[in-house]
């Protein structure tokens, strides 16, 4: 028997069939119990037989003729020879039909519990709590996963500080826990995060996608098993796809039954109150077929300004049950977050603002008791069904509802202050199915995976800007008046308006597998929506408007193996964002791209990973949301047209790999550059002032470089440590690409370097916010296979530095160390 008859033998064997005995033949066997973690779904086998034997059955009845005569006239002493002769003839068909009985996988259990799709990895499969498959090597567009292994190296405290190693992905924060979320992907705008899809289970948490993408939520850092993100061509999800998508995955009800406490202590410089803590504690068990997860997540911690003090208590469930065909999983959230935090930052000159430093009550006057607040909930049911191997079903329900409260004094009057109230409260609930035929055959031999989906949502927004009496402090527990009349009690008029939102998305992609190669993924994707706002309180007359769009949105994306565990892979899509409704004017307009990317992925080198890819985006009626709000209200414009293009690379180096042994240094780098263009467009410095055409200029809050360098060492999974290096470009705050800080004074002139009286300036509305380098590090140790314990700290040197310009000038976070510990059990 030669080497390659003998691998097909055993390979055959594994899929229940002997030479010349077809399993078909054989009784069906019952249901498994189910599968293991990281083992075929059972049903696979089951369905087998239907699949092998309209092949196998004209191969059993030649073979069986030529067998019998041989074994009848050879004698009994002589079995060898029979055995010699009869393998010979037979291995040729048997080969042929092999990729036939193979191919059809059949989805599996992953590490994590998840199941994976059975098509091959190179499109987001269709579980609904995931974008990516597991191994991304041969996807048609730019995908990265940071796993549970990545975190545990990383050991971040925010998920700002987990994103930052991935390409692609620029992050400015503007206070301690990252909770105000700042992730721009290829140059979009990273203020709120409102021009990224930002996902948790594959549901949305921009607090509206279809009326205020805005993002002041996360999951926390240690709830999260994986983080992904997709970047250019992306059919299967939207709205917000001209640039990427993030998604937190969630801890998993099925994923490795233990029990985790995890607590640490902080130090941030700067800060009246510099201490804070942080407390996690989960629990993962299963049962047969259930499993369940439940976890709580608190912290209390500094800000960037030195009177903030950043809480949030977060609570999360999941439950769930499988067997060899379907699984069902419900989860929850419950966020509680109580912010002494604020908006608004400081009006001034430069000189004035590195002399303040992180100094609150120096930059504004009565600040202590500007806070924060909110109450997230989320509710989620998945369920998977698996007809055979290669199709399934998968379907979520989900809703959500997010009551977000912002108080701010609004007079400098410490003897008479009176208080501002924004309280918004969104909702939203959902319904999206997929389907997924996969190793369908297409054409000249070719095979595909056929995904397509539907998807409803419907939003709502209620908007007040409430106020407080003279003297009458506002926060959790005292609301504003959402119907407050100046002159009546009241020293302004408060506004409200509702707003609702109905949607309709679907689409259809299929991944052509041209051959083993090669594989083009062409799909469309339709988006039909309605948005309208009613205004129920205002100074101005009421009124009640609305709008219709419908989209098309084609795309196509490619990947080629060019050699051993490298891939070419590129695409173009159209992707679309609706316009932030709140404060806007109708006629709304929406951002419009065409995206383009070519990028090349490889593992071939041992101990040396990289991705690179080149990307390109022309976006028409680009929404820009100034720098500064008047009264209450935020100001957006658009450009007509904007293009962004630009490279990213991520790269990491392993000794060990290469050296053996029980040491690894390791190098790690993650380089986007982005040159963001007004190809045609005007603004105005602030109402009332002219229009100026900016054609030309950059764009606004586009970061044009931004790096994340890692250098490490590790003793087996014992200990490591890492020191790393970020550098995040400068950016203009303003089409005009003012310099120096502008400002407008309180009779509404321009003052340029922000150079009068700090009682006499109204608002900073523009300037050039300064590169600049910070320095982090951490350490792991693991005192047992129960115990470990560990250390960090960003921005080690005490960088004073403008972190953005939103609402005034604001400092990063000062110096940090964390130190704590994780203790595990089962």
């Amino acid at each position: 028997m030669t080497y390659a008859q003998f691998r097909l033998a055993c390979l055959i064997g594994t899929l229940g069939v002997a030479p010349g005995i077809a399993l078909a033949q054989q009784p069906a066997p019952s249901l498994p119990t189910p599968p293991a973690q990281g083992t075929k779904v059972p049903e696979v086998q089951v369905i087998q037989p239907e699949v092998t034997k309209p092949k196998v059955a004209p191969q059993a009845v030649a073979p069986k003729p030529k067998s019998a005569p041989v074994q009848t006239s050879t004698p009994a002493p002589k079995p060898a020879p029979v055995k010699q002769a009869a393998p010979k003839p037979k291995p040729a068909p048997v080969v042929q039909a092999a990729p036939v009985v193979v191919e059809p996988t059949g989805p599996a259990v992953a590490a994590d519990g998840r199941i994976e799709s059975s098509a091959r990895p190179s499109v987001s499969p269709i579980t609904p709590s995931s974008i990516l498959p597991k191994d991304t090597q041969n996807l048609t567009t730019a995908g990265n996963r940071v796993d549970s292994e990545k975190l545990a190296e990383q050991r971040p405290l925010t998920n700002h500080e987990l994103l930052k190693a991935v390409p692609g992905v620029i992050l400015v924060e503007d206070d301690g826990l990252a909770r105000h979320s700042g992730i721009s992907i290829r140059g979009s705008n990273f203020r709120r995060s409102r021009k990224v899809l930002v996902q948790e289970d594959g549901q949305s948490i921009n607090y509206s996608t279809y009326i205020d993408a805005s993002t002041h939520y996360t999951p926390p850092t240690d709830r999260i098993e994986n983080v992904e993100v997709l970047r250019g061509t992306v059919i299967s999800q939207g709205p917000l796809n001209n640039h990427g998508v993030v998604n937190f995955q969630n801890l998993s009800p099925f994923g490795k039954p233990e029990t985790v406490i995890k607590g640490a202590l902080s130090y941030t410089e700067n800060s009246k109150d510099e201490l804070g803590n942080y407390r996690h504690v989960r629990t993962r068990k299963q049962s047969g077929n259930f499993g369940v997860v439940l976890a709580y997540t608190g912290a209390e911690a500094p800000g960037a300004w030195d009177n903030e003090r950043l809480r949030f208590n977060d609570f999360y469930g999941a439950f769930g049950w499988r067997d060899s065909t379907q699984d069902l999983t419900f989860s929850a959230v419950h966020f509680r977050q109580r912010d002494n935090y604020d908006e608004d930052n400081f009006v001034g000159t430069t000189a004035e603002f590195f002399a303040n430093g992180n100094r609150k009550d120096g930059a504004r006057v009565g600040t202590d008791d500007n806070t924060f607040n909110a109450n997230a909930t989320r509710l989620q049911l998945a369920h998977n069904y698996r007809f055979d191997g290669d199709t399934t079903l998968a379907t979520k329900l989900y809703a959500s509802s997010h009551v977000r409260n912002r108080y701010l004094q609004r007079s400098d009057d410490d003897d008479n202050p009176y208080y501002r109230g924004r309280e918004r409260d969104y909702k939203h609930i959902g319904i999206d199915s997929r389907v997924e035929f996969a190793n369908r055959p297409f054409i000249a031999g070719m095979t595909q995976d056929i995904q397509a989906g539907i998807r409803f949502e419907r939003h709502t927004l209620t908007d007040c800007s409430n106020v407080g009496e003279l003297g009458v402090l506002l926060g959790p527990d005292r609301k504003g008046n959402c119907t407050a009349v100046e002159g009546a009690g009241f020293p302004e008029t408060a506004e409200s308006a509702d707003y609702t939102a109905r949607s309709f998305a679907a689409f259809a992609q299929t991944a052509i597998h041209v051959n083993k190669w090669f594989t083009v993924t062409p799909g469309v994707r339709f988006e039909n929506y309605d948005v309208k706002r009613a205004t129920t309180f205002s100074a101005d007359p009421l009124v009640t408007e609305s709008q219709s769009f419908t989209h098309v949105l084609p795309g196509v994306g490619f990947a080629f193996a060019v050699a051993p565990k490298t891939t070419a892979y590129g695409g173009y899509h159209r992707g679309f964002a609706p316009n932030i409704v709140r404060d806007a004017e109708y006629p709304l307009t929406e951002e419009i791209g065409d995206n383009f990317q070519l990028g090349l992925r490889s593992k071939f080198i041992t101990g040396l990973s990289f991705d690179a890819a080149v990307f390109h985006s022309q976006i028409k009626d680009y929404q820009d949301k100034a720098s500064y709000a008047i009264g209450t209200d935020n100001v957006f414009g658009s450009f007509d047209k904007v293009e962004l293009s630009g490279f990213e690379l991520g790269a990491r180096v392993d000794s060990r790999p290469i050296t053996g042994g029980v040491w690894n240094v390791f190098a790690e780098a993650a380089y986007t550059y982005t040159d963001g263009k007004i190809k045609k467009g005007e603004e105005a410095v602030f109402e009332n002032f002219p229009l100026e055409n900016v054609s030309g200029n950059r764009l606004p809050f586009t970061i044009q470089h931004f790096a994340n360098l890692t250098v490490g060492l590790a003793y087996k999974n014992i200990w490591d440590m890492s020191l790393t290096a970020t550098y995040r470009g400068d950016f203009f705050t303003n089409g005009r690409n003012d310099k120096a800080l502008t400002c407008i004074d309180e009779d509404g002139n321009l003052d340029v370097g922000c150079t009068g009286a700090a009682a006499d300036l109204d608002e900073l509305v523009g300037g050039k916010v300064a590169s600049v380098w910070l320095l982090s590090a951490r350490s792991n140790l693991k005192v047992s296979e129960q115990l470990s314990l560990f250390v960090s700290g960003t921005n080690l040197t005490n960088e004073l530095y403008i972190t953005e310009l939103s609402d005034g000038a604001k400092p990063g976070q000062g110096r940090t160390l964390l130190g704590g510990f994780t203790y595990k059990f089962d």
